[in-house]
């Protein structure tokens, strides 16, 4: 038969890894799998071996003998894939099955094998046999034969641009999972030219279910979208590696935009990659991949944020009056909060670096606008470069009144007066919600912003979300907060932001239900607007740096809201 059923696929499994074992091509040939059924390599035997190594090396050179006939059934597939193998001539393989495909004038054709050929389930197998002999070239070109058969010219196929519609068959989970195969086996041998035509083939396929989103191709492109996810990120990762940066950009913006989520290593790679070539765009879009596609950020990915998006932090001045804040150059991304919220934690924590911004158990320890810069002089490099604003505490503070009073008049101006102030981020315990401090400096931000005069972004970040809510208590609490605080907000305003962390699939930690009504109460209290950005974080597990990195990315690198 065909073998275009499960029975058929597992035949050329078997025949796949025949050619790239040996010693279980001998098993398959034999049909036993004891000791006794391998055979002795005898002198006659290495003859042939010999002889076939030549016609390997001949043909390299471009002396092609005639191809063998193609089989038209799977297990002559499997008996001539186990001969290939032993023989080690992936080149007799690959010549036979274009032969089959392309029926050249020399020869009569084969219809049973031509149409066996172009199989999905008989590119599978030999795709799969060429990659584990390492031969990614030859089964590149054992695809784009493949796609030609469909309609494809070799016009079509050069530097990764899809030129014409797909014409052939709906592609099977088979197609899908050769293409990724594939596609991953080009990117480790570095082979772009091969890896981003085998890419416009899978594009043209994506396309031509986008136009047609009917019937069964709902699930086809759900299909073609898993395989992008899973081996976009491979070419990208390729292509940084050349210092190809615009290909790299335009490969991640054909990302499937509502998932499915690529592996969280795949992203932790990205970032890298894109952090070594000094891309923060790339950074940036990598991040904003996993939040369309609903990507929790791990372990893994939330260090590649701060090593790849900070590449030095420096002391700049400590000002205490606006006369002697450094001079309008940058944009400012501003920290506020009550003494003792861990705002210098969570300095420390967004930037990757452990004492950065000096942490203590002494309220009021911060009495000055101590300036750091990011990133200096990278900006050039493709780095974002700005200004990290450590403001000092509001409320208990203890500090003398005459103090606290001169620092809530600079604040004010501050704010108002600052045309490079970008964003201003207000720390709020997250197991005690906002006090009365905290609604004071609320108003303050809402009085500046109805004058006209606040240049940038105010912004809410929870701190200390860093204790496992009981999972009785979970799906309660998760619900009263997001209507709490989103009540105003749909889903996929670019102003929300989720208030939970997941890991797995679960929730791991998430707002206090009264926690989250008190912040949505002070807000409507003070006049601010309801669709308010709010993060949450957490200096110990890092929760909140990729919504952070996000947010300010976005203000600063592109002059617009993505939470």
């Amino acid at each position: 038969g065909a073998g275009a059923g499960g029975a058929g696929r597992a035949v050329f499994t078997r025949a796949a890894r025949a050619l790239a074992h040996p010693p279980a091509a001998a098993r398959l040939r034999m049909g036993r799998s004891d000791e006794a059924a391998r055979p002795t390599a005898s002198n006659t035997d290495r003859r042939r071996r010999t002889s076939a190594d030549s016609a390997e090396v001949a043909s390299e050179q471009g002396a092609l003998p005639p191809p063998v006939p193609f089989p038209d059934y799977a297990f002559g597939l499997a008996e001539f894939c186990t001969e290939c193998g032993l023989r080690k001539a992936p080149s007799k393989l690959l010549r036979s099955y274009v032969g089959a495909i392309s029926q050249p004038l020399s020869g009569p054709p084969n219809p049973a094998a031509s149409a066996f050929a172009l199989n999905d389930a008989t590119l599978e197998a030999i795709i799969y046999a060429l990659v584990k002999a390492e031969r990614a070239g030859l089964a590149a070109e054992a695809f784009f034969a493949h796609a030609a058969a469909h309609g494809y010219t070799a016009s079509a196929l050069k530097r990764g641009v899809p030129a014409v519609a797909w014409a052939g068959p709906e592609p099977t989970v088979a197609w899908c999972e050769t293409s990724a195969r594939l596609l991953r086996a080009c990117c480790r041998d570095s082979d772009l030219a091969a890896a981003s035509s085998v890419w416009a083939v899978v594009e043209s396929a994506r396309a031509s279910c986008e136009e047609q989103g009917v019937g069964s191709k709902l699930t086809l492109g759900s299909r073609l979208d898993a395989l992008a996810s899973g081996a976009v990120p491979s070419l990208i990762c390729a292509h940084l590696r050349k210092e190809d940066t615009r290909r790299a950009l335009t490969l991640l913006r054909r990302l499937p935009p509502f998932g499915p989520p690529a592996a969280e290593r795949s992203y932790a790679e990205m970032i890298r990659w894109f952090g070594k070539v000094g891309c923060f765009e790339g950074i940036l879009g990598t991040l904003d991949a996993m939040a369309a596609a609903s990507a929790q950020a791990g372990a893994e990915v939330l260090e590649q944020i701060a090593s790849a998006s900070v590449k030095r932090v420096d002391f700049v001045t400590g000002a205490v009056s606006m006369a002697t804040l450094p001079d309008v150059s940058l944009p400012e991304v501003a920290f506020i909060g009550r003494s003792n919220v861990g705002k210098s934690s969570l300095i420390n924590m967004v930037v990757g670096r452990k004492a950065l911004a000096y942490t203590s158990n002494t309220p009021g320890k911060t009495q000055q606008f101590n300036y750091f810069e990011v990133n200096r002089g990278m900006g050039e490099r493709g780095q974002l470069e700005f200004f990290i604003v450590d403001l000092p505490g509001v409320g208990f503070a203890k500090v003398p009144a005459l103090v606290r009073q001169t620092w809530a008049g600079l604040l004010e101006k501050y704010f108002g007066g600052r045309p490079t102030l970008k964003v201003v981020c207000h720390l709020i315990d997250g197991n005690v919600g906002p006090k009365a401090a905290d609604e004071e400096l609320m108003t303050l931000v809402a009085r500046v912003i109805e004058e006209g005069n606040f240049p940038g972004k105010y912004v809410v970040v929870l701190t200390k979300i860093d204790k496992p809510v009981a999972r009785k208590e979970l799906t309660k609490s998760k619900r009263a907060a997001a209507e709490a605080l989103f009540a105003s907000a749909l889903p996929t305003d670019d102003n929300t932001a989720d208030l939970s962390h997941f890991a797995g699939g679960d929730p791991q930690f998430t707002v206090p239900e009264k926690v989250a009504r008190q912040v949505r109460l002070a807000l409507e209290a003070s006049g601010l607007a309801p669709d308010t950005p709010i993060l949450a974080s957490s200096a110990k597990s890092k929760l909140g740096r990729d919504d952070f990195w996000r947010l300010v990315g976005g203000a600063l690198s592109r002059g617009k809201d993505v939470l």
